[in-house]
């Protein structure tokens, strides 16, 4: 656990440091009022977020997402070969998001099974294919982690973290890759 806190302390700095966003509309009223009395605002500087940010994925719907797409099986293995442009437009779209989760961090404790179990399933599905070294663990977090886990991503409350492989975080995937058995997939029940 004190791994795991250590390599999502720069995400929440970083989320202490930018201002929350304020919508839209605010920022054009502030604009509209500064510009009738000729006061000139000087653009805002945004902290460059940290590097392993790119690599995670926290909570439960970007999580599920994330696997989802690993579940996929890519329409050029389908279908003909994607042409140029259909490929860029794909590459653009997963530029912010991580490409392969290799662990998934779950505080069991306050999760409910509702939740648990279609995460348990997605993540076995997800990794049906790759080889057994490679598959997705998924570590369940003992009780009172969740204060941790907020307090070092800088949200109120998280449940679940999903992190990719790189290489900010390769002793914490080699060491949950050692010691946390994969989800096993098994299949449908009762057919």
């Amino acid at each position: 656990m004190v791994s795991t806190s250590m390599l999502l302390t720069p995400v929440g700095e970083h989320r202490h440091e930018i201002d929350p966003s304020r919508g839209r509309r605010w920022k054009k009223r502030k604009r509209k009022r500064s510009s009738s009395l000729g006061i000139q605002t000087r653009a805002s500087v945004t902290p460059i977020p940290p590097d392993i940010s790119k690599h995670l994925t926290v909570g439960f719907n970007s999580t599920a997402r994330a696997l989802e797409t690993m579940c996929k099986v890519p329409s050029a293995a389908i279908n003909e070969p994607l042409s140029e442009m259909a490929t860029e437009k794909i590459d653009r779209k997963q530029a912010g998001k991580p490409s392969k989760l290799v662990a998934v961090f779950v505080c069991r404790s306050i999760l409910p099974v509702s939740l648990l179990a279609p995460l348990s399933s997605l993540v076995a599905s997800a990794s049906q294919t790759l080889p057994p070294e490679q598959k997705i663990r998924l570590v369940c977090l003992p009780k009172g982690s969740e204060t941790q886990l907020s307090a070092a991503v800088g949200v109120p409350r998280v449940c679940i973290v999903g992190v990719a492989q790189c290489s900010s975080a390769s002793i914490l995937v080699e060491y949950v890759r050692h010691n946390v058995p994969a989800v096993e997939f098994s299949g449908m029940v009762g057919s």
